[in-house]
């Protein structure tokens, strides 16, 4: 009784809904973007470990990690290179990103969403514009919701371009270009959307 009711504090705790979700992340990034900026200029390491805390709470990375992977050389790796990849590919994950918001001026956001429920959980698509001085981008998240209530970044559309897939085949020709040595690959990992 005690564990249910711990679960449901927890799940009350998230955003209700997987577009709450990526409002709240994109509120908090874009409300300290000016200290994130400053924190840059004096360290990196730190800028990246801030942007970190903010996005990797929302993001399913063991799910993303595996898919890109693919069946096979998931099935392939020891647990070791499963867990080596997935830190590699969450790091410079989350240093691309950081990157992309260097020089970001006046942002904003407008969301459309769709959630359905597929019968053993539930998964939801939002649609996202970004606004800045620079243009306009249109991202898709497809997301999952966890079992502990989290909606999760399960996979992400940029401009028309499937990363998980487009991610997935990188993996896969440097497994061919390294004659399937994972630690090669894994060693040599660098997202190149």
């Amino acid at each position: 009784m005690l564990l249910m009711a711990a679960t449901a504090t927890a799940q009350t705790a998230y955003p209700r809904t997987a577009d709450e979700t990526i409002r709240k992340v994109f509120e908090d990034l874009f409300s300290n973007l000016e200290e994130l900026m400053d924190t840059y200029e004096q360290s990196e390491p730190e800028y990246y470990r801030k942007i970190d805390s903010v996005i990797s709470p929302w993001i399913d990375y063991d799910s993303i990690a595996r898919g890109v992977m693919g069946r096979k050389y998931y099935t392939m790796a020891t647990e070791e290179q499963r867990q080596r990849f997935l830190e590699t590919f969450k790091g410079s994950l989350v240093e691309t990103y950081g990157k992309s918001l260097l020089g970001v001026e006046d942002p904003d956001f407008e969301l459309e969403g769709s959630e359905s429920g597929n019968g053993t959980g539930s998964s939801a698509q939002i649609r996202q514009t970004l606004f800045s001085a620079t243009g306009r981008v249109v991202v898709i998240y497809s997301m999952g919701q966890a079992d502990d209530g989290r909606w999760q970044v399960k996979n992400v559309i940029l401009e028309g371009i499937n990363l998980g897939r487009t991610f997935r085949n990188q993996f896969a020709r440097s497994a061919q270009e390294y004659s399937e040595d994972l630690d090669k690959v894994i060693n040599n990992w660098s997202p190149q959307a």
